[in-house]
C-alpha cells in the first residue's frame, strides 16, 4: 500500500511538472527608437505565430501558451497604447497611424510600431473637408 502511495505521489509530480513546462516563460521588453517603438516577446525556444488587426487594434497568437512576464515593459514604448497578454495571446492598442512589423529574431518575435508617415498623420488628425453647398444656377435675365 505504502508504495502504491508513493508511486502515485510520483505520478502526481510529474503531472504538475509536465503542466508547468507546458507553458514557457516569455520575457517582454519594450523601447523607443528614432523612428518606431518596440515590443520583444523572449521566448525560450521557436515558436509560430500569426497577426490579427482590426484597425488600432492588434493580436498576436502564438502557436504556444507562454506565461508572460511584463515587468521589463512597464513603459509602453511611443505608437503604442497597451499590452494585454495571457495564454498564447498578446493584445496590443496602436497608437493613431502607427504601422505595426512583426518578425523573428531568433526565438524573439519582434513587434516594431512605426511612425505614421508626415502625410499619415495629418490625414487622421485632420477632418475631411465638409461638401460645398451646390452652385446656385445663374439664370438669364429676363429681356424688354
Amino acid at each position: 500500500m505504502r508504495r502504491w502511495a508513493g508511486a502515485t505521489l510520483l505520478a502526481a509530480l510529474l503531472a504538475l511538472a509536465g503542466a508547468a513546462r507546458a507553458e514557457d516563460r516569455v520575457a517582454v521588453r519594450s523601447g523607443d527608437h528614432p523612428a518606431f517603438g518596440r515590443l520583444v516577446f523572449d521566448w525560450p525556444r521557436e515558436v509560430g505565430w500569426r497577426v490579427e488587426q482590426a484597425g488600432a487594434r492588434m493580436v498576436l497568437r502564438f502557436a504556444a501558451p507562454g506565461s508572460f512576464d511584463l515587468t521589463a515593459a512597464r513603459r509602453m514604448p511611443r505608437n503604442i497604447l497597451a499590452l494585454r497578454a495571457e495564454g498564447d495571446v498578446a493584445e496590443i492598442t496602436l497608437a493613431e497611424g502607427a504601422r505595426p512589423r512583426v518578425f523573428r529574431l531568433g526565438n524573439r518575435i519582434v513587434l516594431d510600431a512605426t511612425d505614421p508617415a508626415p502625410g499619415d498623420a495629418a490625414a487622421a488628425v485632420t477632418p475631411p473637408p465638409a461638401p460645398s453647398p451646390p452652385a446656385a444656377r445663374a439664370e438669364p435675365a429676363p429681356r424688354r
